[in-house]
C-alpha cells in the first residue's frame, strides 16, 4: 500500500509543480497588468487636469 501511495504522489508532483508555475505567472501577469492600469490612470488623470487648469 506505501509503495502505491509513493507511487500516486510521484506522479501528482510533476503536476502540482506545474500548477505552482502557471499560479506564480497568473499572479505575475495581475500585477503587471495592474502597475500598466495604475500607469494609464495617472497619465489620464494628469491629462484631465490639464485640460480642467
Amino acid at each position: 500500500m506505501a509503495l502505491c501511495m509513493t507511487n500516486i504522489s510521484h506522479r501528482l508532483h510533476p503536476l502540482s509543480h506545474e500548477l505552482g508555475s502557471l499560479n506564480e505567472n497568473l499572479i505575475f501577469n495581475a500585477i503587471a497588468l495592474l502597475s500598466a492600469e495604475s500607469d494609464q490612470f495617472t497619465h489620464n488623470t494628469v491629462a484631465m487636469d490639464g485640460l480642467l487648469c
